[in-house]
């Protein structure tokens, strides 16, 4: 045995005699996947792991492609006292009465969002078995009727319901929304997406009755100005969440009055509103205490509405501007700066700054960003065609607590930007060369200190696809990222088996992988990928040319844990392997075929 072996051999044998009290305070620190991992070491952490306290705010998904979940499945998560439980929108009636009777009095929160089984006698009988439910999430349920027919609405078991989403049910109607308050009055989040034609009585009797109602979703309502002046004006109503997305009806009138009298908001949602400057102004005016506002493709604002948000910039945590693209550059670049506090060294809270569709973004508004808000954590400048290298280094060397980066279709975003290879303002790199993968590979072996943005070692989740110039030298500088779960590189289509075999070796946590389009990618990278990413859940290899059976056959034999798989316009795959997969990966979810040369009607989109 060598030496190396030895020492690991005597760690863990060390770490298995510890208290089981002290194994399961250090889970404490780590994921619930991490954990998972962790009780496969020995006995004595397998027990530490089912310390209900790991799992007192995990949700679990369920689903099994059997007739029934596994008597073991359903014991563990009772020893784990599981208290919140999702389930896959193909799980069946059987199912779902199988786990709900088995948790029980532990059940707290139950998501059947999409789930084509649920009926009136099936909520009849959760209801029946879970009697401590504290949040409904029923969403999507198209298969649910909630108009008037919808007995369980009046049931008295219901009460203490605090957390419920009726969003996009069938019937969801004047007389849904009239019984709520009566069936839940203890709501403090409702969800009624998609209502119509629900009656301004109605609205103020829902205002009125539910004084604990604090979060609500109207989106894609068909709500008016002055149906949500009188609703808003409600003396009993204190609002700190609100999404109005999508609703058609509402202009600035409607939004003005909203912040006029819901001034305690901390939420707000405006996504795809025909608004203006005029509605912004009110809410930098009076929502003093708001943290998320939301402008997705409110694409009337212009800049003359940016100074009147610079206060809110104080406590503000999140701003989606997605879209909003008579934003200048100079302008918003004066907005960032002025967010600083000078009185003080401490950065302005923001942790969510998305800027997607900003078109006229450069290099000086990324920088001022970074400069500003060094909280930030996610960061999405998507399809900013004039960012170059300059900006990706600002980001690199000042934005050290990010968790998310979005560059997609940013253009001029080259392997110098992501190596941190010295450039001038002309984006013109100093040196000149870049070290090539080899040299990369060596520095990394060695030791040597990270550059570009393998300095951002917290990143989660990084987007690069449609960055064309990106080449294999690129890449390398991600290998240092150790807790990268997520990585889009489609049609990044200088991208060769060189970079997978690299992301295989350096990079065995990330669980989602894309690679549409990337042409150049063969089996030799992709069985690196399968052999070496034991936690990959998620792959889209899609209009990968060269992909041959090889690669699928890996996969079905060493990606246990795949629950999505891409596999569209994969010429060279046959229903051979697409067998194989079928019969080997227990939890795959989503198998995508379309246009594949084998395709049949009953084979193109696989959802289990």
């Amino acid at each position: 045995m060598t030496s190396k072996k030895l020492q690991n051999s005597r760690f863990t044998n060390i770490s298995c005699c510890l208290p089981e009290e002290v194994v399961s305070y250090i889970f404490r620190f780590l994921s619930p996947v991490d954990i998972q991992s962790a009780s496969l070491v020995c006995q004595s952490w397998a027990k530490a792991s089912e310390d209900p306290l790991l799992w007192k705010h995990t949700a679990v998904i369920l689903f099994t492609k059997n007739e029934n979940f596994s008597e073991d499945l359903l014991d563990s998560l009772k020893r784990r006292c599981i208290q919140h439980v999702s389930f896959r929108h193909t799980t069946t009636s059987l199912q779902v009465v199988q786990v709900c009777k088995r948790l029980s009095s532990n059940l707290k929160g139950l998501s059947l969002e999409g789930c084509r089984c649920v009926s009136e006698s099936l909520l009849g009988i959760i209801l029946k078995s879970c009697k401590n439910l504290k949040q409904v999430n029923l969403s999507r349920c198209r298969q649910l009727d909630v108009s008037k027919q919808s007995k369980w609405l009046v049931a008295n078991s219901l009460k203490y319901i605090t957390v419920l989403d009726l969003s996009c049910t069938k019937g969801l109607c004047d007389w849904t929304i009239g019984q709520i308050p009566t069936t839940f009055p203890g709501l403090e989040k409702l969800g009624i997406s998609g209502c119509k034609e629900v009656s301004l009585k109605t609205w103020m009797i829902l205002g009125k009755s539910l004084t604990c109602l604090k979060n609500l979703d109207i989106s894609r309502s068909d709500i008016s100005d002055e149906t949500l002046l009188k609703f808003a004006e409600l003396p009993s109503l204190h609002l700190t969440s609100i999404n109005l997305s999508a609703c058609k009806q509402l202009t600035d009138n409607g939004i003005v009055s909203l912040a006029k009298h819901q001034k305690e908001l901390q939420y707000l949602k405006l996504t795809c509103l025909d608004i203006t400057d005029t509605s912004v102004i009110a809410v930098g005016k009076y929502l003093s205490e708001l943290k998320f506002l939301d402008l997705n493709s409110c694409r009337q604002i212009t800049v003359a509405a940016l100074p009147h948000l610079e206060q809110l910039t104080k406590g503000l945590v999140s701003l989606n501007l997605y879209s909003c693209y008579q934003l200048t550059n100079k302008r918003l670049e004066k907005f960032f700066l002025s967010s600083k506090d000078n009185t003080s060294n401490t950065s302005p809270p923001l942790t969510s700054l998305t800027l997607n569709g900003c078109s006229l973004t450069t290099d000086s508004v990324i920088i001022a960003c970074s400069k500003v808000f060094g909280n930030l954590q996610e960061l999405d400048i998507s399809s900013s065609l004039h960012v170059t290298n300059v900006g990706i280094q600002a980001i690199a060397s000042s934005l050290m607590d990010l968790r998310v980066l979005k560059l997609s279709w940013c253009d001029n975003v080259t392997d110098h930007g992501l190596l941190g290879t010295g450039c001038q303002g002309n984006n013109k790199c100093v040196d000149g060369n870049l070290n090539g993968t080899v040299g990369q590979e060596k520095a990394l072996e060695q030791g040597v200190s990270s550059s570009g943005l393998g300095l951002l070692t917290k990143l989660c989740s990084l987007d690069i696809s449609h960055c064309t110039r990106i080449t294999d030298n690129g890449l390398t500088s991600i290998y240092q990222l150790k807790n990268l779960r997520t990585l889009n590189i489609n049609m990044c289509i200088e991208i060769t088996d060189v970079s997978l075999q690299g992301i295989a070796k350096h990079m065995c946590s990330l669980e989602c992988l894309s690679l549409n389009g990337c042409n150049l990618v063969t089996d030799v990278g992709m069985v690196a990928v399968a052999q070496n990413l034991p936690h990959l859940s998620s792959l889209d290899i899609s209009k990968c040319d060269l992909i041959t059976d090889l690669s699928i056959l890996t996969l079905a034999k060493r990606s246990k844990n795949l629950t999505h798989l891409d596999l569209s316009m994969c010429a060279q795959v046959t229903s051979h392997s697409i067998d194989e997969l079928e019969a080997n990966l227990p939890r795959l979810v989503s198998l995508q075929l379309r246009y594949s040369e084998f395709q049949h009607k009953s084979q193109n989109d696989k959802q289990y």
